[in-house]
């Protein structure tokens, strides 16, 4: 029997206990990102599809780093991997979906808004929550950019900014991280990006902030 190719299985919208959207949210070179409902549970989530489960590296790698995050449980500002399975021999991961209402940095810098020093207090202090919970389940995020950071407003009228931000796209971690994780800079160039204050003050505050509070211990 001839095996179904994905792009044929997303095509029928039945994947496993998901009808999924006719619309993929993100594809690169190793997966495809789509949402879908959960047919018994009538919830909303996202999956993250293995597009070649014949490469083993690739494989072995995708459903390591699938069954620690699901082993992690629910850690504040990242998105929860609710679990890890297989579909016609496609592997998958199914993680919280994240409303985002207010969009992802990306389109921060897109508008041509510049955010307070106040707002990239909140962010800083959000994502490298997230970044730290990812540390201490030895993890590193290395696909760290504007796109991945984005924002949720739940009404928290105790935060500068209103809003809560995640670290999402946890297809990117990497198992066992080295003792100055990557993530930790790249989270600061972010942020240059898109912050109201010189580039001269903005290496040395922010970087100094995130690598106190991303730090393990």
């Amino acid at each position: 029997m001839r095996k179904e190719k994905l792009e044929e299985i997303l095509a029928g919208r039945d994947f496993d206990q998901y009808l999924l959207s006719d619309k993929k949210s993100g594809e690169t070179n190793k997966s495809i990102v789509i949402e879908g409902t959960n047919k018994r549970l009538g919830r909303r989530d996202k999956l993250k599809i293995l597009k070649d489960p014949s490469d083993p590296g690739r494989l072995k790698q995708f459903l390591d780093e699938g069954e620690r995050l699901v082993g992690s449980g629910e850690l504040e500002n990242l998105p929860q991997v609710y679990y890890s399975s297989t579909f016609k021999g496609f592997p998958y991961l199914v993680t919280r979906l994240i409303k985002n209402e207010e969009g992802d940095l990306e389109k921060v810098v897109a508008s041509g808004r510049k955010l307070s020093i106040n707002e990239c207090l909140d962010i800083m202090a959000d994502s490298s929550r997230g970044l730290s919970n990812l540390h201490n389940a030895r993890l590193t995020h290395r696909d760290i950019k504007l796109k991945n950071l984005i924002r949720d407003n739940p009404k928290d009228k105790t935060k500068n900014s209103g809003s809560i931000t995640y670290v999402i796209d946890l297809g990117g971690t990497l198992s066992d991280p080295p003792d100055y994780p990557g993530d930790v800079p790249a989270l600061a160039g972010c942020l240059m990006r898109v912050a109201d204050i010189s580039k001269n003050e903005m290496p040395k505050r922010i970087r100094t902030y995130l690598e106190k509070a991303a730090a393990k211990e």
